[in-house]
């Protein structure tokens, strides 16, 4: 049994453990506390920066979204309230918003195009949103989104849509592009059209290929026919501009086309359907027989107006006579007769494309040949086919068809 004078000496040595401890533990959970604060604050200034950021971003998104919402082409073309493609121009503004504690700036690029430019026509559009976050006086956050907006009429927008990455579209019954809309389907691969002007005449086309089978007129006979087809627009009633080209308005002029057939040799000259689309075009629809080679279905000639007042000179002004321009690229009438002379970095297929005055060698149906009827001249004055317009991507450039010279 111990002495009870050693009983005292230990718990005179254990006296203060617990209030040590107590001390320790107060001391860790302070330590604890702080941390949680600090973290706290690190997470609310987080929270902070990310609403200031989505709100930046809806801002820029807000003001890209509005820039591609634009009206009409030209400023004067525009109402009061809307945007026009040409005022898309650089910007600059300050915007409040009611669910963040700081102001934003936002600053819109746009490069200025040049008429030369080959993207004169597409806006580069950059929109930078700058703001101060609590922890700074001045701006040292950003937010940058850019994007290119085409300058295209408002009512093609729907174009932006359309998937690239799969093969050429076709019309209903998943037949050739070529074979005309309101064409029936037989049910047995082929499709029956009656061209409009050609009474008792109907046209047979293979669905896959739009190759022309056979003609009835009204018994059937087997033939291999390209369809060319297109529209005849008219700008009659002043000096044409190019944006008379683009969005011709004119009332149709009483006309006639044909192609003059140089291959197959010795073939008569095929007259055309037209029929009326509308009061202000003609669509026009050819069947040009061909002749093989090297398995090839071809046809070589061009497209002549008849019926029509036509000048016998470019140099006429004129004003009851007329001028008819094809939509072309190319910049040159020349009528091939083998393939050298194909422009310089041209193949067969890449001139035909072109709308050229003399077709070479087709060996596929062709959409969309395009011409423009002018008047011969306005107030005395000589008209021309109206020039490319470098600030649209429609296609206003015409070139000389009947006269050429």
């Amino acid at each position: 049994m111990r002495h009870p004078q050693t009983l005292r000496s230990a718990r005179w040595l254990a006296a203060g453990v617990s209030l040590i401890e107590a001390l320790v533990a107060m001391a860790v959970l302070a330590f604890g506390i702080l941390g949680v604060v600090g973290m706290q604050s690190t997470m609310r200034t987080g929270a902070d920066i990310s609403r200031q950021r989505s709100e930046a971003v809806r801002i820029a998104q807000e003001e890209l979204e509005e820039l591609r919402n634009y009206s009409v082409l030209r400023a004067s073309e525009a109402a009061s309230g809307q945007l026009a493609f040409d005022g898309i121009v650089a910007d600059a503004a300050d915007v409040a918003a009611s669910n963040t504690n700081t102001t934003f700036r936002r600053e819109t690029l746009v490069p200025a195009p040049t008429a030369s430019d080959a993207m004169a026509s597409v806006r580069q559009v950059r929109v930078i949103v700058t703001w101060a976050d609590r922890s700074a006086s001045a701006s040292n956050q950003r937010v940058e989104l850019s994007s290119a907006i085409a300058g295209l009429p408002a009512e093609m927008s729907a174009l932006h849509a359309l998937r690239t990455d799969r093969s050429a579209l076709r019309q209903a019954y998943g037949r050739n592009a070529a074979i005309p809309r309101v064409a029936t389907d037989n049910g047995d691969g082929t499709s029956t059209f009656s061209p409009p002007g050609l009474a008792g005449v109907t046209w047979v086309f293979n669905n896959a290929t739009g190759l022309i089978t056979q003609v009835c007129s009204p018994s059937c006979t087997s033939a291999e026919r390209w369809l060319l087809s297109g529209f005849v627009a008219f700008a009659t009633g002043s000096a044409p501009t190019s944006l008379e080209a683009e969005i011709p308005t004119d009332a149709v002029v009483s006309l006639s086309m044909r192609v003059r057939v140089t291959q197959p040799v010795s073939t008569p000259n095929q007259d055309c359907a037209t029929q009326a689309v509308g009061s202000d075009r003609l669509a026009y629809y050819c069947a040009v027989p061909t002749q093989t080679l090297s398995g090839q279905r071809l046809w070589s000639g061009r497209v002549e107006f008849g019926t029509l007042a036509l000048s016998s000179t470019l140099a006429d002004n004129t004003a009851s006579n007329y001028k008819v321009c094809r939509y072309t690229r190319d910049g040159a009438n020349l009528s091939p007769s083998v393939p050298a002379d194909i422009p310089t970095g041209q193949t067969v297929n890449d001139y035909n494309s072109r709308h050229p005055y003399t077709y070479y060698r087709v060996n596929g149906p062709l959409q969309n040949k395009n011409f423009l009827v002018i008047s011969a001249g306005y107030n005395g004055l000589v008209n021309v086919c109206p020039p490319e317009d470098t600030a649209t991507p429609i296609e206003s450039n015409t070139w000389p068809h009947q006269p050429i010279t």
